[in-house]
């Protein structure tokens, strides 16, 4: 079995999950319905209670077990066929106390509402995205349905009120019910096989993109090595300038691939504040020179592309950007600050240092800019790609006293 049939298979499991839930529901209701009706504790009502209520209790049972080994994806194709066959069998079992045991003004199995189950019943069945599942719970349905309409014209036919013609009008909304199932099983498979398919080419291609990093390092360790020979040799000023150029496109190689992994990272709620304070330790750990400071009082979530590790690197990034300037004039203050409006988390990191120059102000951080003689921008693209792929934005200022800030505006989690 290939990934994709695997995910859709997970589907159905959860799916088979929720119909569990939604069969111990009906069932446990059932059951109550049953203890409180007088006609139960009526002369002949026992006899239906002792019919009726093993079969629900039994299907309990059987939609816990069903519902544990749905949660772990343990159900294969053929569990999940059994549980429809399951479903029609329980169903019918229910009915049967009734033929059996008819009540008083009892008029007939198709007169009773209770009949109409079997319908959604069979339309459910689609969710388990299996066409045997489809096919197991009309076809056990049919076959249990006109057991109990045989049985029933013959230990109650005198009290019957419909004819040949509402039976085979039953049967036709059965079988038409069918038909819609396996239609909408069909396409239910066939939208969980494209997401499946599409999740499959998301992981392989951040499984891909992960790999270009490592080799991306590996590629920097060399470039390093051939410039520090370089600059042992004063006559290889064209060689060096070569190395400095192939560094700065492996900087740009290595910001489109975080970049693009960050888009295909799935989004995860992520607390602001806990990250915001292991990075500032971090950064006074890296910077001890450097004042600084946090503001995060009440705790603040946010929904993050790629979650804790993507933001720790934005804010790492921007932190380091504050930290060092313009490469010439660095800051002797940097001030992180965390909160939150009605629909957006905001990061803020400002600082007192040179700003940001009005050529870097003037284009977007999507085009690489840097603040530094030798930077390539790729601190602030990583940070733009992020906050983009989050569903959020990136803005940067200069403060009106003076320094730069920049704030992180991220969808706030519910």
């Amino acid at each position: 079995m290939d990934g994709t049939e695997r995910l859709v298979l997970a589907t159905a499991n959860k799916n088979e999950a929720w119909l569990s839930v939604a069969r111990v529901a009906f069932c446990a209701a059932i059951l109550l319905r049953l203890l409180l009706l007088d006609d139960t504790w009526a002369p002949g009502g026992v006899g239906r209670l002792a019919v009726e209520s093993p079969v629900l209790l039994i299907s309990i049972a059987y939609s816990l077990w069903a519902f544990a080994r749905a949660r772990r994806s343990a159900l294969g194709r053929l569990g999940l066929a059994a549980s429809s066959a399951a479903d029609a069998v329980a169903c019918a079992a229910s009915l049967a106390s009734n033929v059996f045991f008819p009540f008083a003004g009892y008029e007939g199995l198709l007169k009773m509402i209770d009949a109409a189950a079997l319908l959604p019943m069979v339309m459910a069945s689609a969710l388990r995205l299996l066409p045997l599942a489809t096919i197991a719970s009309t076809a056990v349905t049919a076959v249990c349905f006109g057991a109990l309409v045989a049985a029933d014209a013959a230990l109650n036919g005198p009290a019957l009120r419909y004819r040949g013609a509402d039976v085979a009008m039953s049967f036709i909304l059965l079988a038409a019910t069918g038909c819609v199932a396996a239609l909408a099983t069909a396409a239910l498979t066939r939208l969980a096989r494209q997401a499946a398919s599409e999740a499959v080419r998301v992981e392989r291609a951040r499984s891909h993109l992960e790999q270009v990093e490592l080799e991306h390092h590996d590629l920097v360790s060399l470039v390093s090595s051939l410039r520090l020979a370089l600059e042992r040799t004063p006559q290889a000023d064209a060689a060096k300038g070569v190395a400095h150029a192939l560094a700065a496109a492996l900087d740009g190689l290595r910001a489109a691939s975080l970049a693009e992994g960050s888009s295909l990272a799935p989004t995860v709620e992520t607390d602001l504040c806990a990250v915001a304070a292991r990075c500032t330790e971090a950064g006074r750990a890296r910077y001890p020179a450097l004042s600084l400071t946090l503001d995060a009082a009440a705790p603040v979530r946010a929904a993050v592309a790629g979650g804790e590790r993507t933001l720790t690197r934005l804010l790492f990034g921007l932190l380091a950007n504050a930290a060092e300037g313009d490469g010439t004039r660095s800051a002797g203050a940097v001030r992180v600050s965390v909160r939150r409006d009605e629909r957006h988390a905001l990061l803020e990191v400002s600082d007192d240092g040179p700003g940001f120059p009005e050529a870097v102000l003037a284009q977007s951080a999507a085009h690489g800019v840097t603040t530094k003689p030798k930077g390539t921008g790729v601190g602030l693209f990583i940070a733009w790609a992020i906050a983009h792929s989050s569903g959020g934005s990136l803005e940067l200022v200069n403060a009106p006293g003076g320094g730069a800030r920049a704030l992180l505006r991220l969808p706030a989690a519910a």
